[in-house]
């Protein structure tokens, strides 16, 4: 098990006809949005198994825990939390 920081960075926002529509954006000036960049937690388990001298897998599962604001360019804020689950699993050769 091991702790860490997480830092999310976010780009190339994207809104929707219908939160143009609900907030007021027109055709010709839309709503658009910006999202801050936060630091989070984050919880990781796994392990690595050997095969053999050379052969290996390695598994893992980790968990973010992010609270961010989105900025409208109307001039509203939605706080939203991001907690996405993450699973790798790799296998390797050593040389």
């Amino acid at each position: 098990m091991a702790a860490g920081v997480t830092y999310a960075h976010f780009f190339g926002e994207k809104t929707t006809a219908t939160l143009n529509g609900l907030t007021g954006g027109t055709q010709a000036n839309p709503t658009t949005a910006k999202v801050d960049d936060k630091f989070g937690a984050l919880a990781q388990l796994g392990f690595v198994y050997q095969f053999n001298e050379r052969w290996f897998v390695d598994a893992a599962y980790s968990k973010s825990f992010l609270k961010t604001k989105i900025h409208l360019s109307s001039g509203q804020s939605i706080s939203v939390k991001l907690n996405p689950n993450v699973f790798s699993l790799g296998v390797g050769y050593r040389f």
